[in-house]
């Protein structure tokens, strides 16, 4: 009997005749031994999780997520779970267990990975509609995701282009003006910005209404958004698939083009024709004021903007210019002129959606909580630490 055959089977030999589901694995190396990884079985019978080293070999060759093993051996295979695919039956009421029962706090903060984390939470809490696979290529595209507390009431649009029940623009009209307000109020705040993106993400930081859509790149702190408020409705996780190729930074001068439109009253971009040929566009009165404003920051700008680039809806990676962002892994999608995302996902951004049982949402942050993802750590600040302590160790009956 082989090293890495005997130590899962040392395993199963500690419960004889018990039927096991292999639910899910990290995929790191421990410190203590390099060349395993960690696996969660699940205790049929008493609903109980276990970690187990398990050898990658043995995965390859005899243990599969979403089997069942009795000392052992397969003896069969949830049937909730297809090829590996992430997906609840709808007709089973899922059991819902802490990650404290599986794992101890220290290994949940140290060891696991946050993205094997989210997969785990998700197999646990998450309703899914149809059968959900998000598998991806890492050198082609990246992933950035959000949480909705409300499914039915949020929509993937800034706030900025938010409207009332008559369908009135909130803030559209006036961008110019509370943009270059808040400047006027705050200017010492923004001496360290060197680009019009740069004070956007710093508006939309300080909750003014911006063109601009947060995002993240960990899916844990998609997943805390999503639960830390409205626990009468149903929430979800959105996830956003795009091509790296199209993904740009902070400095990208696609990204001035669009941001700079803030610095246009609306009647003025009300005025940009994106239906003339390249040379043509760039000739009229309004886009050359535009080219102005971007030239306030990039003085060699050459006034040959692309028509469909001010339509467009383009993810951008901004400096982490303060603490929220930081702790957030904050990255934007950023509107151009009446830009609206479909709701279902584009040729450049591909859409995929889980959605978060409103009974589960308590249980859901008390595990991340595990994580240090709390109000503590997503909004860094002396203010919201206090309210997150007091409210940790306030009195309960």
């Amino acid at each position: 009997m082989s090293q890495n055959n005997s130590a899962i089977l040392d395993f199963f030999s500690k419960f004889p005749n018990q039927p096991f589901e292999f639910v899910t694995v990290t995929d790191i190396n421990i410190k203590e031994h390099p060349n395993y990884y960690k696996a969660i079985f699940k205790n049929i019978k008493t609903n109980k999780f276990h970690a187990q080293l398990i050898a990658p070999e043995m995965m390859r060759y005899k243990y599969k997520v979403g089997h069942i093993y009795t000392d052992g051996e397969h003896v069969g295979q949830n049937k909730t779970l297809l090829k590996g695919e992430l997906t609840v039956n709808e007709n089973i009421d899922v059991n819902l267990v802490r990650l404290s029962t599986v794992l101890s706090e220290e290994e949940a903060k140290n060891i696991i990975d946050y993205e094997d984390v989210t997969k785990y939470l998700l197999r646990q809490y998450a309703h899914v509609d149809s059968v959900f696979s998000f598998k991806h290529d890492t050198h082609t595209h990246d992933v950035f995701y959000r949480g909705h507390s409300d499914k039915q009431k949020y929509k993937l649009e800034p706030s900025l282009f938010r409207k009332d029940e008559l369908g009135n623009y909130l803030y559209l009209e006036k961008e110019d003006i509370l943009y270059r307000e808040l400047i006027v109020s705050n200017s010492s705040d923004f001496l360290s910005d060197s680009y019009t993106l740069d004070r956007l993400v710093r508006m939309q930081h300080y909750s003014l209404p911006t063109r601009l859509l947060d995002i993240t790149s960990n899916p844990l702190i998609a997943l805390y958004f999503t639960c830390k408020s409205s626990e009468e409705s149903n929430g979800e996780v959105i996830f956003f698939k795009i091509q790296k190729d199209e993904i740009k930074y902070y400095d990208s001068d696609t990204a001035s083009c669009l941001a700079n439109l803030a610095k246009l009253p609306k009647h003025e971009q009300n005025k940009i024709n994106t239906g003339l040929e390249k040379h043509e566009f760039n000739e009229q009165p309004v886009i050359k004021r535009l080219v102005h404003f971007i030239r306030e920051e990039k003085p060699f700008f050459e006034a040959q903007i692309e028509p469909n680039d001010l339509k467009k809806v383009i993810c951008v990676k901004s400096k982490k210019s303060n603490e929220r962002i930081t702790s957030q892994s904050g990255a934007f999608l950023l509107f151009g002129i009446d830009a609206a995302l479909n709701e279902q996902g584009t040729e450049n951004i591909q859409i995929y959606r889980i959605t978060i049982k409103k009974e589960s949402k308590q249980k859901i942050l008390a595990e991340l909580d595990l994580l240090n993802i709390n109000e503590s750590s997503v909004f860094p600040y002396i203010e919201n630490s206090a309210k997150y302590v007091a409210q940790k160790y306030k009195f309960k009956k």
